[in-house]
């Protein structure tokens, strides 16, 4: 008995494989509507880490005793926008510069950890209550950026970042 060798796929076959191509292509939609979704966030989020750069570029550009005097609050540098960024609810501006101040006084006492202060921002061996915003060598900045959005715990996203300004 001669029997005819078989060409193609069988029912089962074919059935087996549109299954795990339907799988794949479900996965594959997912995963793309996902992204789509974080859009906008990470747009939102590129905004506020580009605008938090340009205004440590901007303290850097100044001559370091000037920083304190231009930047501490309730000077206009202090506070800030962001084109395209909204304030979160309750703010009146996205971002603002924080430094170790107290009643306008530039102070070293201050506690603060992500300063890592208290800390001798003079360098003259002691940490005091001192207004240091004259004899300081070092500055501790913090860039806090907070900004309403769809997407977020509250409808409210931020972004903070701290960095150290040194008298050269």
């Amino acid at each position: 008995m001669c029997h005819k060798q078989r060409q193609g796929f069988t029912l089962i076959e074919l059935t087996v494989v549109m299954a795990i191509l339907t799988v794949a292509v479900l996965f594959f939609t997912q995963v793309m509507l996902a992204s789509r979704r974080l859009d906008p966030v990470a747009e939102e989020s590129r905004m506020a880490a580009e605008a938090a750069r340009i205004r440590l570029e901007e303290m850097r550009a100044l001559p370091f005793e000037q920083i304190f005097g231009a930047y501490r609050s309730g000077q206009p540098k202090a506070r800030f926008d962001v084109a395209g960024l909204s304030p979160a609810p309750g703010q009146d501006s996205v971002g603002l510069i924080e430094l170790p101040e107290l009643a306008g006084a530039l102070r070293e006492d201050i506690e603060n950890k992500a300063w890592g202060l208290p800390r001798d921002l003079n360098r003259d061996g002691e940490v005091d209550a001192s207004d240091h915003a004259l004899d300081a060598l070092i500055l501790p900045v913090t860039v806090r950026l907070e900004w309403a959005s769809k997407n977020g715990k509250d409808g409210r996203r931020s972004l903070v970042l701290h960095s150290m300004l040194a008298r050269l």
